[in-house]
């Protein structure tokens, strides 16, 4: 961490570790308003949080919180915002270093990714569903593994349908047939760019029944 500015300094202890912010800011209430303020699309607030955070010499942390901040509150609504952080943070571990750690290029670029963060489509569908199943398994739950999806990479499906070649042509022929139908097959799959399964398939004559 490099050394924050000299000013009024106010410690606060988190997990064990005494940490020191300027103008008497306390760390996890800075670290708190940096994420709300970034949901609330409160760009200015969020960007004097990051700076307050990085003046105090925790600028490898304000960007690890944006990185989380991308899955997190982010997601798939933009699925785009986590390669524009990381290029940001990237740019930013390029170009600065501790001789220019506090200047107007370093919070440009830091800013740069705070503002693309407020102005971003948020979904927090990635958290819940990750907290949901966390939760679930913390409480008792498990799943089984669908038959259907046993195919012959696995034991289980060696036993059940025999190995890929093995076997008579009509067992072959079957295996080829649950592999178009059934294993390989995807939802929502954009099928006119696949040119070759028709081809596939008369090669392996699924078309002649």
């Amino acid at each position: 961490m490099d050394k924050p500015r000299k000013t009024q300094t106010k410690a606060t202890r988190v997990r064990g570790y005494e940490l020191t912010c300027v103008d008497n800011m306390a760390f996890d209430e800075l670290s708190s308003s940096l994420f709300k303020m970034m949901r609330q699309n409160r760009e200015k607030s969020a960007c004097w949080a990051a700076y307050l955070l990085h003046t105090s010499g925790y600028y490898r942390y304000v960007w690890k919180r944006l990185l989380i901040f991308t899955s997190e509150d982010i997601g798939n609504a933009n699925p785009m915002a986590i390669t524009v952080i990381m290029s940001l943070k990237q740019s930013y571990d390029f170009c600065i270093d501790s001789k220019n750690r506090q200047s107007i290029t370093a919070y440009t670029i830091l800013f740069q990714a705070v503002t693309y963060l407020c102005r971003s489509m948020k979904t927090r569908e990635a958290d819940s569903l990750a907290t949901l199943i966390d939760t679930e398994y913390n409480n008792g739950k498990r799943i089984e593994i669908e038959d259907w999806t046993k195919d012959p990479h696995t034991e289980y499906g060696k036993q059940k349908y025999g190995k890929w070649d093995d076997g008579t042509p009509e067992e072959r022929k079957e295996r080829y047939r649950m592999w178009v139908e059934v294993w390989s097959k995807a939802t929502d799959e954009l099928t006119l760019l696949d040119r070759y399964m028709p081809k596939l398939r008369q090669l392996w004559e699924l078309d002649d029944e």
